[in-house]
């Protein structure tokens, strides 16, 4: 059921959202691999176990994921394998090609690995793996690559920002799996939310072209923004939720109906433009 129009919402337009910076990327990746860290240390015995978000993980191995993604940029070779060797094709038989393939390879290369030799192994090479990233030659970091949804876009784009948004993001995954509230702050996590909400508007944004959109996202972690910087329409449709049910919806975690259905997010107006938003609300991580 829609409510209310809300009046008087302070927003900004995502169009005026500053794109990330390759110092900052740096700053903001070594942050968030310390907060990592932190949380697996802080992990008991039976959360290692627990499932998560990613049906085919448990929390030990998305830790393993993250850190096999960490080892690709350790070096060339490490690279090479996990995204063009034929190690890959044994992935294919069990659905997995991609992106998706390199993951699994990460997680089936620690197979054998306790939880502490993870975080072991993350304390010594994640730091390094930014540093990598942010040295990385200036004529590949410009090379273009495709990402679903934004098309292409920089080496650089994914080296700065994907790497660190998908850390960030099985970070809530692992709070989520084992019932703990994840650290935020509005200066690293705020950002991360203005970064997403900066591509959804850069991606899908043409979808919502004339449509006063405005996404009010609450808690450490959140902002409000318009999609349309000069929508046609007066009144806000406003799409009111908790900013890290946003980041589950946007990740496709979480299916559209679902958070309508628990009363995860509120459409305040005209429910039909809503629920058009919601449905599009989709961005790589």
């Amino acid at each position: 059921m829609p409510t209310r129009p809300l009046t008087g919402t302070p927003f900004r337009p995502a169009a005026e959202i500053p794109p990330l910076g390759h110092e900052e990327a740096y700053r903001m990746g070594l942050v968030q691999a310390e907060r990592f860290i932190t949380l697996l240390e802080s992990l008991g015995g039976n959360d290692w176990s627990r499932p998560t978000a990613c049906a085919l993980w448990d929390v030990r191995e998305m830790a393993a994921h993250v850190a096999g993604a960490a080892e690709g940029y350790l070096a060339l070779k490490n690279f090479a394998r996990q995204f063009f060797s034929r190690e890959l094709k044994k992935y294919a038989a069990r659905g997995l090609k991609g992106i998706d393939a390199t993951n699994q390879l990460q997680v089936d290369d620690r197979v054998n690995k306790t939880p502490a030799e993870i975080i072991a192994e993350l304390k010594i090479i994640a730091p390094q793996a930014f540093l990598n990233r942010y040295k990385l030659p200036w004529l590949l970091y410009k090379m273009p690559s495709y990402l679903p949804g934004l098309g292409f876009v920089r080496v650089g784009y994914l080296t700065d920002l994907i790497y660190t948004r998908d850390m960030w993001m099985h970070t809530l995954d692992i709070c989520r799996a084992v019932g703990r509230e994840m650290f935020l702050t509005p200066e690293h996590d705020g950002r991360m939310t203005a970064l997403v909400m900066r591509d959804l508007y850069r991606g899908k944004g043409h979808h919502l072209k004339g449509k006063n959109i405005v996404y009010r996202l609450t808690g450490a972690a959140g902002g409000s923004w318009s999609i349309d910087p000069q929508p046609a329409e007066a009144d806000p449709v406003v799409l009111e939720m908790e900013a890290l049910d946003f980041h589950l919806l946007a990740s496709g975690r979480l299916p559209v109906q679902e958070a309508l259905a628990r009363q995860l997010v509120h459409i305040h107006g005209d429910n039909t433009v809503g629920q058009t938003a919601l449905e599009i609300t989709r961005v790589s991580y």
